[in-house]
């Protein structure tokens, strides 16, 4: 067989990426390492003809390209194989931005990436700009590229920027870096550097001003940055005027107050820097300001996002699932109204994480943590032994029925990844919703 595309892994994206070649007419095979992937079955309905194997060294040398999901390691034996011999690679942001012409803003950044993609989505909604939001966030890109839109939002990480060198965009941002997927990357730096490639092609660089770490832009972007101090003309941060908060814009004539943060449904300084950003990226792909602020009032936030399940005998509980790192948990507690009263629960795969910042913290703040999950036994000894273990959510949440006491809070904000016990974070986090729910009946 000659001149194919091979398309490695079956998950959702593996899938839109066959969807996508089948629809175009272009010959090509589809791989995994599991006999069984949850997209075959859809595959070999939809698609008869199309051939699926184990992912083997044979097809993959003979392929003319390589369009890889993003949980599918770049590092792998078959696949550098493959690109040792010369087998081009890439993957579907890069299919995507090749593909259209419509203006495409990138968003990226250790967390909060979900929160911003989505707060355009909305904003979209209220607009006259017609916005198609995709990518990470949970629609794979290649399923919007057709649509009838005036620019496309994608969440993008870092796996995917890792075959994504010459991807074009009108405006791209990395929204904060913190140590995350150490498992698949040689060190932070290499981390780092795949997440620095969103800004190689952009107009439009949307920079945190505190992200702590030397970025690389593309020399002839505009730049906007967005920062929790006071911002420069046409830049975005934070006032304190009589007490009160504001987000704000630097003007000509001066800072002008935005929003009063005390007005948003969405806590917490992280959420101040989402907003900035997505304020600024919302400027630089056409929507109007006051739409925005007409939004930003009522904008509750994503599920799994610090997400409020309710209160039960005075205690507040937080659905925080989507927390997959510990610089994701420390931002949430950040954001939670006094977290020296709150119980946090930790667990799952840590990545090989460092945990020493969240330590501290809740070290110094008396946070109470539970920890379940595989990788327990390593992360209680990240806290110094000062945590109770559990094997499972099902025993922690059994747990806290006696030992919370009005006034407190729990905050599930698991600081891993779910793969241990649960299929996705959405999962993890519908399954602590319900065991909080049973536990009030």
């Amino acid at each position: 067989m000659d001149n194919f595309k091979a398309i490695v892994g079956l998950g959702k994206t593996g899938y839109s990426c066959a969807k996508y070649l089948h629809r175009k007419g272009t010959l090509f095979t589809v791989l995994d390492d599991a006999a069984e992937p949850a997209y075959l079955e859809k595959l070999k309905n939809e698609m008869p003809g199309v051939a699926f194997e184990i992912t083997n060294s044979e097809t993959l040398d003979q392929a003319e390209e390589i369009i890889i999901s993003p949980g599918v390691p770049l590092a792998s034996k078959k696949i550098q194989q493959a690109l040792a011999k010369g087998v081009a690679i890439t993957g579907d942001i890069a299919i995507f931005s090749e593909a259209t012409q419509i203006p495409l803003a990138l968003i990226t950044g250790s967390n909060g990436k979900s929160t911003v993609t989505d707060l355009l989505g909305a904003f979209s909604l209220e607009s006259r700009i017609s916005i198609g939001v995709g990518g990470n966030i949970g629609i794979p890109c290649l399923e919007i590229l057709d649509k009838p839109h005036d620019a496309n939002v994608l969440e993008v990480s870092s796996y995917q920027l890792e075959v994504a060198d010459k991807i074009k965009c009108l405006v791209a941002t990395i929204l904060n870096l913190a140590p995350d997927h150490l498992n698949r990357y040689q060190s932070v730096t290499h981390y780092y550097a795949t997440k620095m490639r969103i800004y190689k092609n952009c107009e439009v660089a949307v920079v945190n001003r505190q992200i702590g770490y030397p970025l690389e832009i593309n020399t002839d972007a505009r730049q906007i940055s967005f920062g929790l101090d006071e911002p420069g003309i046409g830049d975005y941060g934070i006032s304190v005027a009589n007490g009160r908060t504001y987000i704000c814009k630097g003007d000509t004539g001066g800072l002008r107050r935005i929003i009063n943060v005390g007005l948003l449904k969405i806590k917490g300084q992280h959420n101040w820097l989402n907003i900035q950003a997505a304020m600024a990226i919302g400027e630089a792909i056409g929507i109007d300001e006051q739409t925005m602020l007409s939004v930003l009032p009522e904008y509750a936030g994503l599920r799994h996002r610090c997400e409020w399940v309710g209160a039960y005998r005075g205690v507040d509980y937080y659905n925080d699932s989507k927390a997959t790192n510990p610089a994701a948990t420390l931002a949430a507690l950040h954001g939670m109204p006094n977290p020296g009263d709150a119980y946090l629960i930790l667990g799952g795969l840590s990545k090989d994480a460092d945990f020493t910042a969240l330590a501290d913290y809740c070290q110094v703040r008396g946070v109470k943590c539970l920890v379940f999950g595989e990788d327990r036994s390593e992360i209680c000894r990240a806290l110094n032994n000062k945590s109770k273990s559990f094997e499972n959510l099902s025993q922690v949440t059994t747990y806290l029925q006696t030992a919370v006491k009005p006034g407190e809070l729990v905050l599930f904000s698991p600081a891993c990844a779910s793969m241990d016990q649960y299929a996705n974070y959405e999962q993890r986090g519908d399954h602590f919703r319900s065991l909080v729910a049973e536990a009030q009946s």
